[in-house]
């Protein structure tokens, strides 16, 4: 598998004054009127640790083996918070999700396995990931038969009404690639005949909305991708400006309007790439920390009422996982010595 969803993207951006440019303002303190649930890793000593911070507050994952875990994908409903993961085992990565932090493990362990994303709907928990190089989707833990008879992966899954919608990636043998691809209640549909892959999905009555990366097709020995939005099918480019190349890792609805995060690599000299966090409104750009501060990261996005929230760290000695609410920054509990990041974030209003 060498499409994952948090590799880091080599891409391109020539600055330009068109592009749109927001830094950001690092504050501190808590929301009033929600609360703000992110979940990620924690990295001390050379050990990766599965981590979800509640306002701030961070609160660790045990696991079995007590080597390195990871927090992908987080879920809240009443007072119940579900984090999906994966800890390193005896027999290799296993699939795992933790449920008020007790931990419920859904694989046996392989070279591969990972759980990305997590939806709650009523009383039915569904996990999505990879097992044994196929995609695989659990409702309460039991595998669900859909089409993966390809190596395949999924990276998000979002639910409406009775309909159950996936997005990822799968193995075409005729083009020697993965592909994105999205499935909608076991089938699949293919979004494009290049190297690319479909990190969020989200969905407003019929229209469906991904995001993700398809590689450059200039550039495809290179393995350059760029940031990709699909609606029902439809490729749109994602960009900061006609040159540059970024990458979209999640994807939120806000009424008509369509929010994307992911991260840019700021060109500012041949040898030289600062990565920046990123997020689209309805394809236009605006960056979350300028080429002058820290290289920054975008993993996940949300929004609650009028604010947006886009979730992911920044890099300082040690890295801090960061929060942007209305493009300012929120700096959560950096922990003495520990690298933080975030990759999945819920609002809960209260």
């Amino acid at each position: 598998m060498n499409l994952k969803k948090y590799s880091c993207l080599l891409v391109i951006v020539v600055v330009t004054a068109c592009k749109k440019t927001t830094p950001a303002t690092t504050v501190s303190g808590t929301n009033t009127d929600a609360d703000v649930y992110a979940v990620g890793n924690t990295f001390f000593n050379n050990i990766t640790t599965a981590t979800y911070w509640k306002n701030g507050v961070p609160a660790t994952l045990p696991n079995a083996s007590n080597f390195n875990s990871n927090g992908n994908g987080i879920a809240v409903q009443g007072n119940d918070v579900y984090v999906v993961g994966t800890y390193n085992g005896t027999s290799g990565i296993v699939d795992c999700y933790w449920k008020n932090g007790i931990i419920t493990t859904l694989s046996n362990g392989g070279a591969y396995d990972s759980t990305n994303a997590i939806a709650v709907n009523g009383n039915d928990v569904y996990i999505v990931g990879v097992a044994g190089n196929k995609g695989v989707c659990w409702k309460n833990g039991v595998s669900l038969a859909f089409d993966n008879s390809a190596t395949s992966i999924v990276y998000a899954i979002t639910i409406q009404g009775n309909d159950i919608y996936m997005a990822g990636s799968t193995y075409i043998t005729s083009l020697g690639n993965y592909v994105a691809a999205y499935w909608k209640n076991g089938i699949m549909s293919t979004l494009s005949d290049k190297r690319s892959v479909a990190n969020g999905i989200a969905v407003n009555g019929a229209d469906v909305h991904i995001a993700g990366g398809v590689v450059v097709p200039t550039q495809t020995n290179l393995g350059f991708y760029t940031g990709a939005y699909w609606r029902n099918g439809v490729y749109k480019k994602l960009a900061i400006d006609s040159l540059s190349l970024a990458g979209a890792s999640a994807i939120a609805l806000q009424g008509n309007d369509v929010y994307i995060a992911g991260s840019a690599e700021i060109y500012t000299s041949p040898s030289s790439f600062l990565p920046v966090a990123i997020y689209w409104k309805n394809g236009i750009a605006t960056l979350l920390t300028n080429v002058a501060q820290n290289n920054s990261y975008a993993y996940a996005i949300a929004t609650q009422g009028n604010d947006l929230y886009v979730g992911g760290g920044i890099d300082r000695t040690p890295g801090v996982a960061t929060y942007w609410k209305n493009n300012a920054a929120v700096q959560l509990a950096p922990i003495s010595g520990v690298s933080t990041v975030i990759k999945g974030l819920v609002v809960v209003p209260h």
